[in-house]
């Protein structure tokens, strides 16, 4: 009875064992090595030779190709980068989403060059590749986004008022002897709106993702900075 259930378990491996599939450097059949570019598109797509169209077969760390983007008033400009979906959240050397903080930085960047260029011509944003409704006049916009244009400035429009407003209720109210010079307010007030203004550019990329997400990109792109950091400190220091 104990032998016939060794020999039972031993038989119901080798049955689940040819059931199992790998992925290895061996084509099936025979003993041929897989070429080098079909392993690579095997884990990285066929993104790498520029295909955007075509979809990995896997999750990709970073699904951007070179060849994806446009010229916007003599900027090119790339396009948005895409969230990673193969985060493993352990705190790897290079980690996905360290690598998605840094290209939507240049994508941010790269944006604002185009912004400031364009807004000094008539020339239209290509209505498909994100338009900046916020920053861009109504003019460098594609016609379809007018009313949501017009809609943002009423909205700010009807903020600038309320701002006055109560503006006005604390000048009622003075928590100082003499009040502010009025160019001091002025200032005061544009230098909020231009911060609220790069707090929405610095935001736009993350709004789909967990504020835990951005969190970790954060720190860990803070903490391979800092290794950078220490790393040449110690090169200095073994130079003198």
């Amino acid at each position: 009875m104990i032998l016939s259930r060794y020999f039972y378990k031993m038989i119901s491996k080798q049955y689940y064992r040819s059931l199992m599939t790998f992925e290895g450097q061996v084509a099936v059949g025979g003993t041929n090595q897989v070429p080098a570019e079909e392993k690579i598109s095997t884990i990285f797509g066929n993104s790498i030779k520029g295909k955007s169209s075509l979809k990995p077969s896997k999750s990709t760390s970073r699904y951007i190709v070179n060849a994806d983007y446009r010229i916007i008033a003599g900027v090119k400009v790339p396009n948005r980068p895409k969230e990673p979906d193969n985060c493993c959240m352990s705190g790897c050397v290079n980690c996905v989403w360290e690598y998605y903080n840094e290209d939507l930085r240049h994508w941010q960047q790269r944006r604002r060059a185009a912004i400031k260029e364009i807004s000094n011509t008539n020339d239209v944003w290509p209505e498909d590749w994100d338009p900046p409704l916020n920053s861009l006049p109504i003019k460098n916009l594609p016609k379809t986004l007018h009313p949501t244009k017009l809609k943002i400035e009423k909205q700010e429009s009807d903020n600038k008022i309320i701002d006055s407003k109560l503006q006005s209720l604390k000048q009622l109210f003075p928590s100082r002897n003499t009040s502010l010079p009025q160019s001091v307010i002025e200032a005061k007030r544009r230098n909020q709106l231009k911060k609220q203004q790069q707090q929405a550019e610095t935001d736009e990329g993350w709004s789909d993702v967990p504020i835990y997400i951005r969190v970790f990109a954060q720190f860990e792109r803070k903490k391979r900075l800092q290794k950078q950091k220490e790393k040449l400190e110690r090169r200095a220091q073994e130079i003198v």
